[in-house]
């Protein structure tokens, strides 16, 4: 059997570990988490201070639950964290109850839509799949615009979380949206790769992806493999952990995830705006990051460089680009992306985490 170089890099990778801090940058003690049973989330009573909410307590479009810390400040940037959750009988008002002690304890805000895509899985209707599925992108992306407008939430510490049948749906959404998610996870995931069809030209390969999984899910099966084989393929920046025979965890091991992200790699996203329709061959250029920069580097690809911090170029000619820029900090500190644009359109397609 032939394997791809990126299979065969996976095969000689130790697993990526996962260090605790707090996401809101605050101390505090870790707590017993929930088991789980062979293919079904346990459902389990935690006491809360905080009650869990719902999204149509403020219109009728505000399909899904939400919980805050009882010690939210609007005065700091917190975390957010989106909930997929898996097929029948798991929804969004049952998964959020795993969640809510552990936001509590680490400092973030919980949301979980109610999704149709985790309840079709095994449908032989792609087609009708792969519309839920956008349906389901539109949902979470709607979440975040309204619990942003509610709440102080962090431009660059949203992430988002799939369990089960709702591994591909939070897979969907975050690769197409690198410029919203700082990663992914995805726990004991069912997956088909004919579902992510319409994220394979936008995937950015530094936006981070974890995959925990155990081998006992007779439900699953090989179906954890399989994801991390098609991410790998795809050039994604996996991070995977392996039980062997013992159960997955449903949210420890991915906030370890998260926390270790926040702290040692810097968010970058590079974004670029036609200007005019009279102007096709003119892009303003821009950097989304957590660094700090004080110095620029923009390479066009055409031969044209700038030292701003947003360009804007006028290129040539139609056709594509390979844009690079490069972002220097205080402490000499470099960090480099690069992406394909096409001209006119400005459409971008990320090539790699290091440019």
């Amino acid at each position: 059997m032939n394997m791809s170089p990126n299979r065969i890099d996976r095969l000689t990778r130790t697993t990526r570990r996962t260090q605790i801090f707090s996401l809101a940058g605050l101390v505090l003690p870790t707590i017993a988490l929930a088991g789980l049973l062979t293919g079904c989330a346990q459902i389990i009573s935690m006491a809360t201070q905080s009650p869990v909410r719902e999204g149509s307590e403020w219109n009728d479009e505000g399909d899904f639950s939400f919980y805050v810390p009882e010690n939210y400040d609007r005065g700091l940037q917190w975390p957010l964290v989106v909930l997929c959750h898996g097929e029948f009988p798991d929804s969004a008002r049952s998964h959020i109850h795993y969640w809510t002690d552990k936001a509590e304890d680490k400092g973030f805000i919980v949301a979980a839509p109610s999704l149709k895509s985790p309840h079709s899985f095994n449908t032989g209707d792609v087609e009708g799949q792969l519309k839920r599925l956008r349906d389901d992108e539109r949902r979470i992306l709607d979440t975040v615009r309204r619990l942003r407008g509610a709440y102080s939430i962090s431009e660059d510490r949203v992430f988002v979380h799939g369990w089960s049948a709702g591994a591909v749906t939070a897979l969907h959404t975050a690769l197409k949206h690198p410029d919203v998610f700082r990663g992914a996870s995805v726990v004991q995931p069912r997956f088909e790769g004919k579902f992510l069809t319409d994220t394979t030209d936008v995937i950015d390969s530094s936006q981070p992806v974890f995959v925990d999984y155990g081998s006992v899910d007779s439900l699953t099966g090989n179906n954890a493999s399989a994801c991390i084989d098609w991410l790998y393929d795809h050039s994604v920046n996996v991070h995977e952990h392996s039980l062997g025979p013992a159960r997955a965890d449903t949210n420890g091991r991915s906030v370890s995830f998260y926390e270790r992200i926040i702290r040692s790699s810097t968010w970058m996203h590079v974004r670029a705006f036609q200007l005019e329709d009279d102007d096709p061959l003119s892009v303003r250029f821009a950097v989304k990051t957590t660094a700090a920069p004080v110095r620029y580097r923009w390479d066009f690809g055409d031969g044209d460089q700038s030292p701003v911090a947003e360009p804007i170029h006028v290129f040539p000619n139609k056709g594509t680009f390979r844009v690079r820029v490069s972002i220097e900090t205080e402490d000499g500190s470099r960090t480099t992306r690069a992406v394909d644009i096409e001209v006119p359109g400005a459409r971008l397609n990320p090539i790699s985490a290091n440019g």
